[in-house]
């Protein structure tokens, strides 16, 4: 009987423990499926898996977020979105065929950029559940070939910003009726008729080549008239110079004219002390005494003085590299 018992009591114990591990495990797994997280990158809004409806007023960002147990999270991204039409294997849709306003073949690359209006993520939902970027490619279809028609095919070329900012305009109008901003577009091709490309290549061409050619003729316009400053600047400098020569022969013959006065007034003034200490009593005997002077001053040792005496109406001359005297004295002594 004893035996029993302890057997009845061990399997209560092993089946308590078993609902026991059953139930933590089951409360560990709704804790873990309770919590969700949001990127950095993305909007999240609530979905309840039993009564099938969103929360309406709460918009979860980056985080660890508490959902609950029948919640999950349906994300959304918070960052801009690319949608580009091309040839390119990576686009979402094909290039788009349309005519220009005079008719010719178009067919146009493109992308954009769009960016989800948070606060109507709800209404995104309801709308097209997360087929939000379907949605805004055939927007974006039906708006390019409704408006790219309006162009001639030369404003493709010649204002090809202008035309990429009207089209990005009429595009941003529809998408924020879908609930999202778009925030850029660019066109990345724009094919016409071969036959008209060449055209238009061709005008370009003959474009370039007047504005070179007027760039040419500028650039020499500009170099002749440096050639004709150059000029006038020498002829200037040429004037200044020979001011500047005469002007300078003016001072220094004047220097040279000073001098001289001032030496003959100078020997003047000597010759005239000298006769007055001397007592001459005429001008003829100063002379025979500066004549005589000067023979007392020759140079010796210079090979070409010469001193000649004795000759009919005696007459000396003075010979020195030079200089050259020539005077008869009344008398020799």
């Amino acid at each position: 009987m004893e035996d029993y018992n302890f057997m009845g009591s061990d399997s209560k114990s092993k089946t308590i423990c078993a609902i026991i591990s059953l139930v933590s495990l089951v409360t560990t797994i709704l804790i873990g499926i309770s919590f969700g997280s949001v990127e950095p990158t993305e909007y999240g809004i609530l979905y309840n898996t039993i009564t099938k409806k969103i929360d309406e007023k709460n918009i979860l960002t980056g985080g660890l977020q508490y959902l609950g147990v029948p919640n999950k999270i349906i994300t959304f991204p918070r960052v801009n979105k690319q949608i580009e039409f091309s040839d390119q294997k990576a686009a979402d849709a094909p290039a788009l065929s349309t005519r220009t306003k005079e008719g010719l073949e178009l067919k146009l690359h493109f992308s954009f950029q769009y960016l989800l209006q948070k606060d109507q993520l709800v209404n995104l939902y309801r709308l097209v559940g997360t087929d939000y970027n379907q949605l805004y490619t055939r927007i974006a279809s039906d708006v390019i070939l409704a408006n790219a028609g309006n162009y001639h095919a030369t404003e493709y070329w010649q204002k090809r910003s202008e035309v990429g900012n009207q089209l990005e305009k009429a595009l941003n109008v529809k998408l924020q009726e879908a609930f999202a901003n778009c925030t850029g577009l660019m066109l990345l091709k724009i094919d016409l008729p071969d036959s008209y490309e060449d055209a238009i290549v061709d005008t370009q061409l003959v474009n370039q080549q007047r504005l070179t050619q007027e760039k040419v003729k500028s650039i020499n316009l500009i170099l002749a008239g440096i050639e004709v400053d150059n000029s006038v600047a020498n002829q200037n400098i040429s004037i200044i110079n020979a001011e500047a020569q005469y002007n300078a022969t003016i001072y220094s013959n004047n220097i040279n004219a000073k001098m001289i006065k001032n030496t003959v007034t100078k020997q003047a003034e000597a010759y005239t002390q000298a006769k007055k200490d001397l007592q001459f009593d005429n001008s003829k005997n100063l002379l025979d005494f500066v004549y005589y002077l000067n023979i007392m001053n020759l140079d010796k040792k210079k090979e070409n003085n010469k001193l000649i005496i004795g000759v009919d109406n005696p007459r000396v001359t003075l010979q020195e590299v030079g200089k050259g005297y020539n005077f008869a004295p009344s008398a020799l002594v």
